[in-house]
């Protein structure tokens, strides 16, 4: 006599296997989506990094052309510096330039290192952003992309169109302020390191944009690229650095 239909332990067996399968499929998409995040991220964090290092080095350029305001001078006495030591006072100079183009906090793009004059307080004054707001973690991101939106250093201007890695911070007037962000969702990190070593940064300044990855974490130091220990998947970090 012909069975119809199937046994229970058959059933289980069927469901077993599409459950299986699904399992696969599952982890195979997760991966391809990851890998793709990864790549996009790396893709926006080159773009950004290869746009900074190009503003960077015409600002370095025009900081040693151009005579030094006697602000910068006042300021570079106040510290400490020698009058006499011309090379010093210019990489001060160098140092003050980089500081108003490329602001890392809302209080020094209010107030640029050297008494310089700040290129940005109108800007953000139209978002009700005063040098005391804070925005933990955004405030480098947002004012790198402003910064890239900008036409300086004989470079073109990125759009949303070609990093279409943007995020939204609301900020104290109930406005949207936008802000470089990786594929995770995280914002972009962006440090610019204050010490000069000519022979090893003949440029002034050691500009790194990153992404902590997928996990959030920033396993390393931005400027020094070394490991911090107590994050152990620091491998997933991405830098303008890396190759």
């Amino acid at each position: 006599m012909r069975r119809s239909g199937f046994t229970l332990v058959e059933l289980l067996v069927v469901i077993a296997i599409i459950v299986l399968l699904m399992g696969l499929s599952t982890a195979a998409v997760m991966k391809t989506m990851t890998t793709q995040q990864k790549n996009n991220t790396k893709s926006v964090v080159a773009r950004v990094g290869s746009t900074v290092e190009s503003r960077k080095q015409a600002y370095f350029g025009q900081a040693q052309r151009e005579i030094i305001p006697s602000s910068v001078v006042m300021a570079y006495l106040t510290v400490g510096g020698d009058i006499n030591d011309k090379q010093a006072m210019r990489d001060y100079y160098v140092q003050a330039k980089l500081s108003q183009a490329f602001p890392t906090t809302f209080f020094e793009a209010f107030h640029p290192m050297g008494g310089l004059p700040s290129s940005y307080a109108s800007q953000l004054s139209q978002y009700g952003i005063a040098d005391t707001t804070k925005a933990p973690g955004l405030e480098a991101p947002i004012l790198l992309w402003i910064a890239m939106q900008r036409a300086d250093g004989g470079t073109v201007p990125l759009t949303k169109q070609e990093i279409n890695s943007v995020g939204t911070w609301k900020a104290p007037n109930g406005k949207d302020l936008e802000y470089l962000k990786d594929s995770w969702g995280n914002p972009l990190g962006f440090t610019r390191s204050a010490l000069i070593d000519p022979k090893l940064n003949p440029t002034g300044a050691s500009f790194v944009i990153y992404s902590a990855g997928p996990d959030g974490k920033l396993g390393m130091d931005p400027v020094t690229l070394a490991p911090n220990p107590a994050v152990r998947d620091w491998n997933d970090n991405l830098t303008s650095t890396q190759p």
